[in-house]
């Protein structure tokens, strides 16, 4: 799905008749009106005709984070995510992502792009996971824990660490559309 995205621009010809000439990160070229223009920097606002732009392809700029390696192959340290068709639409998954966390008391660590990091807590144990994504794959990787017996190279952690994940793929599922 295409969506038309905020994008930086670069300022390449303003002319004396207030018209300029801008460049999109993509790449796309396009005209515009001169409607505020500040002497002392270099700094130009400018209206342009919302027809003139093409749909942007949000994905373009966008860099997947690097997987984690496990310590077992296929082991709970990457579990895949497939709640979703792809490609995703970003904005919408991420929307779902925080919507499903929020609504079952996870915590958010950060919000970095391509990855969430969030936090469970309860009673005497607690979870850290990541919830990494990218247009065409998105999948959560364990942190660390306290209490979930978690052993990576026996592939063995508490069934509930699972539950939690199967949990937040069907909720996804659900907001996503």
């Amino acid at each position: 799905m295409k969506k038309l995205l905020p994008v930086f621009i670069i300022i390449l010809m303003v002319c004396p008749v207030f018209s300029a000439t801008i460049i999109t990160k993509s790449g796309q070229t396009l005209k515009g009106e001169v409607i505020n223009k500040n002497d002392d920097s270099i700094s130009v606002l400018l209206k342009i005709d919302m027809e003139d732009i093409q749909s942007i392809d949000e994905t373009s700029d966008f860099v997947c984070p690097e997987k984690k390696v496990p310590v077992k192959p296929g082991n709970f340290e990457i579990i895949q995510g497939n709640a979703v068709p792809f490609p995703a639409n970003i904005s919408s998954l991420k929307r779902a992502v925080f919507k499903a966390l929020k609504s079952h008391g996870y915590t958010i660590l950060s919000d970095e792009p391509g990855i969430i990091t969030y936090m469970l807590k309860k009673d005497d144990y607690d979870c850290t996971v990541r919830f990494c994504y990218c247009p065409n794959e998105y999948w959560y990787e364990y942190v660390d824990s306290t209490n979930l017996d978690a052993n990576p190279a026996k592939n063995k952690i508490h069934r509930s660490y699972y539950r939690w994940i199967n949990i937040l793929e069907e909720d996804i599922s659900d907001l996503y559309w």
